[in-house]
């Protein structure tokens, strides 16, 4: 806001996260889960049932099959039971079906759906359920019917209880409306700084500090074709086309582009223009009909978009575990290696466990049982009692049953603590890595090195007091220190070739991971999948550090306003 002056209007959407308290946060995250796996049972379902040609389901089908899955088949409104098949093909008798008018309110959700006969569907019209079916039996049966779900919907129950215009106008308000204690704050908050909430003005008051809701963000948008900018920079999370794709951080923006616009007059025009068409999602198109904000509108918005440059904040704080939870034996050396012997429970174990237990005669009894289940002990289930165990004979003919076994792992190992503290512990993770140049008899770089600096060695430098990030490589001390990299770190890389095509340009990359190695796993400044989906997908680098060298590799900051500046240290 600096140099612009006192804003015409705020606009203001809360993150999710922050609108709601811890508990119903981790509720959130558990049902998108489950969400997910229904997806995923709802597609395998459609194969099966359906044929081949649901190999790929679109969305829309998907959110039938759901909505199927929700009223067991059977019509809300008329008691009717109809098959899973009848949902597809050519003309089905069945359809999605907008519980509240989307005429009344821009609610294209889930919550706001269920399935009818199209008849069902011409004669509840423009109507609520309790507009549209006056006989209190008929109602009331509609009612039971949904209240007897096999998984409870309140939200969904809620929208076909309401009766009178006041509660269908408070219900809207609500929808359209951001209303929760947090989005209040943030108003009065943000009005605090600007004057208020509310302006005075020749003809009375006018509001210009807005907390609107997810819904209304997600209707605009749809309607506006802004959703066609982030499938053409990234494929959608569900590998459908429809829907916002989140695997690509500029999402947020175009949200924000969204929000700034979702004026209340937005929302009447799309309610009024839905009236006159209350059966859009039956017309072919796959969004509410809403004019553009301006011509060109989504043209004019795209450039901007492919130039953004997003900003992440970096990790560099001295937290987490310093190591893993278990103690380990005194190290030896085997092969040049570093080598443990840790104890694990027998069920579970992996073929390549079994080949290293670390004695012979145990191994050989558990290689044995294993043979009978394919090779390893992943899906043996021991029964009650000690027969069903590996037994191994002592030289007396006793049989003792093995229920643990020691094994060697390749593991390298930190001693804490002294005395009768004293342990052995696997580092649990890195804090940085500094790159060094090695020049040659000339003064000029060779080849850059690393030196890893776990969690612990850094935590050891602050305890005594001494630089977290040293600049000097203790076995090579003419080394020249480059910059230290730590999770989130930005880089810039002047000569990085596209994946194999041969086309060599500037691109921005976020540090993902630090290797023992030295190694590096960079992701995409705009990438915002998981990382082991991105390294599924082949679509990070692991350079070493002199690779990072033959790509002209500079650490950089991407401020809030996309300005690039180099870091220090």
């Amino acid at each position: 806001m600096a140099g612009m002056g006192k804003p015409t209007e705020v606009r203001i959407e809360l993150a999710r996260d922050l609108k709601k308290p811890r508990h119903e946060r981790a509720k959130a995250i558990s049902y998108n889960r489950d969400r997910e796996k229904q997806r995923t049972t709802a597609k395998e379902k459609m194969l099966r049932e359906i044929g081949p040609g649901f190999q790929h389901p679109s969305r829309a089908d998907v959110e039938k099959a759901l909505l199927w899955e929700e009223c067991q088949g059977e019509c809300p409104y008329t008691g009717e039971r109809f098959p899973f098949s009848s949902l597809f093909g050519e003309n089905p008798p069945l359809q999605v079906e907008h519980i509240i008018p989307f005429s009344r309110i821009p609610d294209d959700s889930f919550q706001n759906k269920t399935l009818c006969y199209h008849e069902e569907n011409q004669h509840k019209g423009n109507r609520t359920p309790f507009e549209a079916y006056t006989d209190p039996t008929q109602y009331e049966a509609i009612l039971n019917r949904v209240r007897n779900w096999r998984t409870p919907n309140p939200g969904k129950q809620r929208r076909f209880e309401l009766r009178t215009l006041a509660e269908l106008e408070g219900f809207s308000e609500r929808q359209l409306n951001d209303t929760r204690y947090a989005s209040k704050l943030a108003c009065e908050l943000v009005g605090s700084l600007y004057g208020g909430r509310d302006i005075q003005t020749e003809s009375g008051s006018r509001q210009i500090v807005f907390a609107s809701s997810g819904m209304v963000t997600a209707t605009l948008r749809k309607g506006w074709g802004l959703e066609a900018i982030l499938r053409e920079a990234a494929p959608s999370a569900n590998g459908q086309n429809r829907g916002k794709p989140r695997t690509d951080h500029r999402h947020h923006a175009i949200d924000a582009i969204t929000i700034a616009l979702s004026r209340p007059k937005m929302i009447a025009a799309l309610s009024r223009n839905n009236a006159q068409d209350p059966q859009w999602p039956r017309s072919g198109r796959t969004a509410p009909r809403i004019q553009s904000p301006w011509k060109d509108f989504v043209d004019s918005i795209r450039p901007h978009f492919e130039q953004m440059l997003v900003s992440h904040r970096p990790e560099h704080r001295l937290t987490g575990a310093l190591h893993d939870e278990t103690n380990y034996g005194r190290p030896r050396k085997e092969g040049g290696k570093d080598v443990v012997h840790i104890r694990r429970q027998v069920v579970g174990l992996s073929a390549g466990d079994i080949e290293n237990i670390v004695d012979p005669a145990v191994r050989l009894v558990i290689r044995e049982k294993a043979a009978q289940f394919g090779g390893d002990l992943k899906k043996w289930t021991p029964k009650e009692g000690n027969e069903d165990w590996p037994l191994l004979k002592t030289k007396t003919g006793k049989e003792i049953p093995i229920k643990r076994v020691r094994i060697k792992k390749a593991l390298g190992v930190e001693t804490i603590a002294k005395g009768e503290r004293k342990r052995h512990v696997a580092l649990s993770s890195n804090h940085h890595v500094a790159i060094f140049a090695l020049l040659d008899e000339r003064g000029r770089e060779k080849r850059w090195e690393s030196e890893i600096v776990s969690l612990f060695a850094a935590m050891e430098r602050k305890r005594q007091q001494q630089p977290v990030i040293q600049t000097r490589l203790a076995a090579v001390p003419e080394a020249g220190f480059k910059f230290s990299l730590m999770w989130g770190d930005t880089m810039l890389l002047h000569k990085d070739c596209d994946h194999g095509k041969n086309i060599c340009k500037p691109s921005f990359w976020r540090v993902r991971s630090i290797w023992e190695s030295g190694t590096l796993t960079l992701v995409r400044m705009n990438d915002a999948r998981l990382l082991n989906e991105i390294r599924a997908a082949k679509e990070c680098l692991l350079p070493s550090p002199d690779t990072l060298r033959k790509f002209d590799a500079v650490k950089v900051v991407i401020d809030s306003l996309g300005r690039i500046h180099q870091a220090g240290a």
